[in-house]
């Protein structure tokens, strides 16, 4: 990508804790250990505000816990130094039956170093179980119309009700075993449902990239969903705009256009925007901040560190 500067940095609000870290999902697949790890030296980063949770496989909780000090070192808290909680989405992808994700959550609720921030799960028999634990809740539609219509009403009834966690929906928007890279149709219809529907909405995997692009893949190649695209196109269906308006953001791949239209994403809109895309799950969470920063739109790593106190 071609550096350049807009002259107008992205509003914060508009980036903060917006990326799920998945490091260790495909097709980063890193060691449970160095994504731990990397994720507690980002600390002090200047993009940390940016970064949400560490995602974690749910059938993965007992390999946390031998990651994860069980207790923090003599005359120290857990949550100080090296040892603070850290904070943990259990993920059960698709294949993952809930049984597996009630295991996890039961082994890493008392560990003093882990901070339950939410779980994630299809939308499948019993995934109502989820909301009994008091975190944040994402289930998983399916990207079909038809198939997602009656999970979103399931999930908008369970999400209105008086105790219910904050509870969003999930698309997959990488591709996998399962199917392609979902179409810009398919990214647009999920969003304009979830927000007829009342629901928060996430997106995770393959938005690796700033702005949607080419990249090779398995011999050939496949298209890829950007950050700014997919941010522009919440705000674009949260702001009621045609349904080609919204088509047209999430095609577009030139950098220069999304950076102008992404900093004029102040205020409202700005608001409107991550009130609908809540989180974006990403297996190298610096990559599409990287990218920003070369179109202007975030403060170098090298510049946010010379304004530091």
């Amino acid at each position: 990508m071609t550096a350049m500067s807009t002259g107008t940095t992205l509003p914060r609000a508009l980036l903060t804790d917006l990326l799920d870290d998945a490091a260790v999902f495909p097709p980063g697949s890193a060691p449970l250990p160095r994504a731990v790890a990397e994720y507690r030296d980002r600390v002090r980063h200047p993009w940390a505000d940016l970064v949400g949770p560490l995602l974690v496989p749910a059938t993965a909780s007992a390999e946390l816990l031998a990651v994860l000090a069980p207790e923090p070192p003599p005359g120290q808290q857990a949550g100080e130094g090296p040892t603070a909680r850290l904070p943990v989405v259990l993920v059960a992808r698709p294949d993952t039956p809930v049984s597996a994700l009630v295991e996890a959550v039961a082994r890493l609720w008392p560990v003093p170093t882990v901070r339950l921030a939410g779980v994630e799960l299809s939308h499948q028999a019993g995934w109502q179980q989820a909301l009994d634990w008091g975190v944040p809740v994402a289930v998983e539609v399916d990207r079909a119309p038809e198939a997602r219509q009656p999970a979103l009403a399931a999930v908008a009834a369970a999400a209105a009700a008086e105790d219910s966690p904050p509870v969003r929906i999930k698309l997959r928007t990488q591709s996998s075993p399962a199917g392609p890279v979902p179409t810009g149709e398919q990214v647009a219809g999920f969003l304009t449902d979830a927000h007829a529907a009342g629901l928060p909405a996430k997106l995770t995997g393959g938005l690796h990239h700033a702005v949607a692009t080419t990249v090779p893949a398995d011999g050939g190649t496949e298209d890829q969903h950007g950050l700014l695209n997919v941010l522009l196109a919440a705000e674009r269906v949260r702001s009621g705009a045609p349904a080609e308006q919204v088509l047209a953001v999430l095609a577009e791949r030139h950098g220069e256009t999304l950076a102008g239209q992404a900093a004029g994403l102040t205020g409202d809109r700005a608001r409107a925007a991550r009130t609908l895309l809540t989180a974006v799950g990403c297996c190298g969470v610096l990559d599409p901040l990287t990218e920003l920063a070369d179109l202007g739109l975030l403060p170098a790593v090298e510049t946010a560190r010379q304004e530091d106190p």
